[in-house]
């Protein structure tokens, strides 16, 4: 099956499509290959209803520097369950693999971790959420959360719980097994175990769910960008503009950021990181359409 898509395909790591909810994609590039490759994970359907499948997109080379690049799909090994509002970050290198995080399950949200590897094309299970039970330096549910990998150590940074701590502030209290919102972990992917990072007090001020997060400076920060939170007069979720934080791993401290050209309100979206900007592409806007718009996003450090 050949299709032709837009040049700015594929998309970043950890970037969610607008085509289909929930649905987290991201991008190999891997020296091994001869192509660059696009993998879908997972999504939403429909209300209430979730997929398994996972694809990947074998971009033909040749096309690359015309204005839509072509190639081919091929089915893979399904996801162990059905999701979406996960996250997939891909680690590359001999034995590269796909770490997929949390998302809503059959049921309920989850903090599960999956790793797929690409050479064996196997799903193994590297962390159950239930089976270790609540835990003060492990989430208990994410979804509609934001994930980068680190440079620093092998590990998954998160940004969340995400839409778990958007409907508590909706409700006015905090049920038991709800994070408090902003949080962030790190996910260390040799030991197989949770860390609470910590906030000194900053980031965004109101809980966000279904922002994108890109990894910059080299692995050794992240920022946060977008997302859905609450208005603190009425109550209701609201996509009004989410100025963009950095979070720098090191110092476990949050930075806002000053920012030009940034989009409105933009849920589900994809982020692509420029030198000294980045592109925010797709997503949902404030008036809840879809979008495939895609922005240039330049961005100062406001402690500078």
């Amino acid at each position: 099956l050949s299709l032709d898509l837009p040049l700015f395909l594929p998309l970043p790591l950890d970037a969610s499509l607008t085509t289909t909810v929930g649905r987290t994609s991201f991008n190999s590039n891997s020296s091994s290959e001869s192509s660059l490759s696009l993998f879908m994970a997972g999504g939403s359907t429909g209300p209430n209803a979730r997929t398994a499948e996972f694809w990947r997109f074998v971009v033909y080379p040749q096309t690359l520097s015309r204005g839509n690049v072509a190639g081919e799909w091929h089915i893979l090994p399904e996801l162990p369950e059905p999701r979406d509002l996960h996250t997939a970050t891909l680690i590359e290198g001999a034995s590269a693999s796909a770490i997929i995080i949390g998302g809503r399950g059959p049921q309920v949200a989850t903090a599960d971790v999956w790793s797929y590897s690409v050479p064996s094309s196997k799903w193994t299970k590297l962390y159950d959420a239930k089976a270790h039970g609540p835990s003060p330096d492990a989430p208990v549910a994410l979804a509609g959360h934001a994930a980068v990998p680190s440079a620093l150590a092998p590990e998954i940074v998160v940004f969340g719980p995400g839409y778990p701590a958007l409907e508590a502030a909706m409700k006015e209290s905090v049920p038991d097994g709800v994070e408090p919102a902003n949080a962030v972990w790190a996910f260390n992917l040799s030991s197989k175990t949770w860390r609470r990072m910590g906030s000194d007090g900053g980031g965004p001020p109101l809980p966000v769910a279904g922002a994108s997060a890109v990894s910059t400076d080299g692995g050794r920060t992240m920022i946060v960008v977008g997302g859905a939170t609450v208005d603190p007069e009425s109550g209701e979720p609201s996509w009004h503009s989410q100025s963009p934080w950095l979070y720098d791993f090191a110092s476990e401290s949050w930075h806002p950021l000053k920012s030009v050209n940034e989009p409105a309100g933009i849920v589900a979206h994809g982020v692509i990181p420029c030198d000294g900007h980045f592109l925010v592409i797709g997503g949902e806007t404030a008036d809840r359409t879809p979008t495939m718009a895609a922005w240039n996003v330049t961005h100062v450090d406001t402690n500078e």
